[in-house]
């Protein structure tokens, strides 16, 4: 769907496209299961919009007239590939004579047990036949096994689907209230009888540090 911000109170639909079958409202019947094929994200340059459409792929839009967006070409390599199509993003110049785009699998929503995700290079010069001729893989991932390499040596960890992970962030001595969950590794007593600690880690919404 493509909306019109101009006001933000008051949104509204200028035009929308959906993949035949995604329609069932409309009476269309979806050659897929669940929701295999939706929209992830698009990405805009120029009069074209490039859209990542998850087990359906990427498709590429023509929305010089945005009351109707208008297929060009798309492309779906899963199957037989095993993961979904997260970013379809056009490189903004040339490269050697040709029009690229690089496009990004994740590595979830796997239709069966496989090898991880791909990032593809996708030659666009003929937008209407867009053709792989690249594809890279990061070193070192194997699906969920993960080669961590340290000073003495290196090991297989095996991160499983119900593995937390945790990012860090910058916080404030404000985040410090009654009832936030807090964990200090290390803190010194001082002489008035108090502790003083260089980092604390504090909990936001649901995410709690570990203890």
């Amino acid at each position: 769907m493509i909306l019109d911000l101009d006001e933000p109170s008051q949104p509204r639909e200028v035009g929308r496209w959906w993949m035949p079958g995604q329609w069932m409202g409309g009476g269309e019947t979806p050659s897929w299961s669940g929701r295999h094929h939706r929209c992830h994200h698009p990405i805009r340059l120029g009069d074209r919009l490039y859209v990542s459409y998850w087990h359906g792929g990427f498709v590429i839009l023509d929305i010089e007239d945005m009351a109707r967006p208008r297929l060009v070409s798309g492309l779906d390599w899963s199957p037989p590939f095993i993961t979904p199509t997260h970013t379809a993003l056009p490189v903004p110049f040339p490269l050697q004579g040709r029009r690229v785009m690089l496009v990004a699998d994740e590595d979830v929503a796997k239709l069966q047990p496989g090898p991880p995700s791909f990032l593809w290079l996708v030659d666009i010069s003929d937008e209407r036949r867009p053709v792989p001729f690249a594809s890279f893989q990061v070193a070192g991932v194997d699906g969920q096994v993960i080669m961590v390499k340290y000073k003495d040596g290196e090991k297989k960890v095996i991160v499983g689907p119900d593995a937390v992970i945790r990012a860090y962030m910058i916080g404030s001595k404000d985040e410090l209230k009654p009832g936030t969950t807090i964990f200090i590794a290390a803190a010194t007593k001082k002489d008035d009888g108090s502790y003083e600690a260089a980092t604390i880690t504090v909990s936001r919404g649901d995410v709690k540090p570990p203890m």
